[in-house]
């Protein structure tokens, strides 16, 4: 069982929805509005997290602090190259029931990896939609996660919720469409 894709049928359509590629949307889509106004909520964490970061990327985590403030992650230097990591971003807010909890200090190292990759060359608005972007993915469900009926339903109603993209924030197809006389063609109906 692939346990990756939705089947909906929709009037004389049968709609595969890429269960991941579409909640990483959704989920972008809410970073994206909320970002627009506020700060990204963060959820401080029961016991920080100790990090201890290359000279370069030490030096990305302080030239980035108040961006990084802005996306929900609280970092308290502790000597040399150290930090403790004491908020990540409230990411189970955006995904209203779909979200699987990840790892906030991976999260964080794949932000950083993003903004060492980007963040002198891309625009601001640009560099944090992909900042966005990488957030998203890292708090959508995945393929082959197990979606319970009412999750399921809870995802197709929140795509209904935010502007549609026919793809994922990396360019991946949402869903595909088959007209019924494709399908009919196939089973040689026509």
């Amino acid at each position: 069982m692939y346990r990756t894709y939705l089947l909906c049928e929709l009037g004389d359509e049968l709609i595969l929805v890429d269960q991941h590629a579409v909640h990483e949307r959704v989920v972008f889509e809410r970073l994206c509005g909320v970002r627009q106004k506020a700060a990204l909520s963060a959820q401080r964490l029961l016991f920080p997290v100790s990090l201890e970061f290359d000279p370069r990327r030490a030096a990305l985590v302080a030239e980035f602090e108040a961006e990084l403030g802005q996306l929900g992650f609280e970092l308290r230097p502790f000597g040399g190259r150290s930090f403790a990591l004491l908020a990540a971003p409230d990411l189970g807010s955006y995904g209203r029931g779909a979200t699987v909890h990840r790892d906030p200090e991976l999260l964080l190292r794949q932000v950083l990896d993003e903004l060492e990759e980007h963040g002198k060359s891309e625009s601001i608005a640009a560099r944090t939609d992909l900042l966005l972007a990488t957030m998203a993915c890292h708090a959508a469900v995945r393929g082959g996660d197990v979606l319970d009926e009412a999750k399921v339903v809870v995802l197709l109603v929140a795509m209904d919720e935010v502007y549609y993209s026919p793809h994922c924030s990396y360019g991946r197809s949402v869903l595909v469409r088959i007209a019924r006389g494709e399908l009919e063609q196939q089973f040689k109906r026509t």
